[in-house]
């Protein structure tokens, strides 16, 4: 189903929720009313539709694009001390520097980080439970430093990693996510729009 049905969809439900609570206002029938949690899910639905279609959309890509200064990956196999191994010299150029690094599993992304001390980063404590099953590295050197933060949240985006649990943090002077900032908007419409009565 294309996007803008489903977004219709989602917001035809929301607009009827608020109907019927109006309704309820003259009728006074409690059955019928918005409620936090119905709201919640559907703006949260909403919101993950709105993140599927900006992420297809090709100026979007091309922006994403245009923020990598250059790329690297390798395939690793064995224990993860093998691994790290492999990496540390297939990855010569990304051994320093500010780069944004991702794990994967086949054809899924498992976490996205980002480091300024480039991929000596990958040997910290907190990294080693990603190593058992990473079959692939993938690491992206950022056009500028300031970019960092926001290369680091496009690729949360973009690849959906499943052990990423929260945006990617932001300096006061790094650029802002463009996504963010869409749904962040986005978010504070719906949000206004369909408010609880006080």
């Amino acid at each position: 189903m294309p996007y803008y049905k489903q977004f219709r969809d989602l917001l035809d439900e929301l607009w009827g929720l608020r109907a019927l609570e109006l309704i309820d206002l003259t009728e006074r029938r409690p059955d019928y009313h918005l409620t936090y949690r119905r709201r919640e899910g559907l703006i949260s639905r909403t919101l993950l539709l709105a993140e599927e279609s900006l992420v297809r959309k090709r100026w979007v890509e091309s922006r994403f694009g245009s923020l990598v200064r250059s790329r690297g990956r390798v395939l690793v196999s064995g224990l993860p001390e093998a691994k790290r191994a492999k990496a540390w010299d297939r990855l010569e150029e990304y051994q320093e520097g500010s780069v944004v690094y991702s794990y994967w599993e086949g054809q899924r992304c498992r976490y996205v980080g980002r480091s300024n001390d480039g991929i000596a980063r990958l040997w910290a404590p907190d990294e080693r439970l990603y190593w058992k099953r990473t079959t692939r590295l993938q690491v992206l050197r950022p056009r500028q430093n300031r970019h960092l933060p926001q290369l680091e949240c496009l690729a949360i985006h973009f690849y959906e990693p499943i052990h990423n649990r929260n945006r990617a943090s932001r300096k006061m002077w790094s650029s802002k996510c463009f996504i963010c900032e869409a749904l962040d908007a986005l978010d504070d419409e719906l949000r206004i729009t369909f408010a609880f009565r006080t």
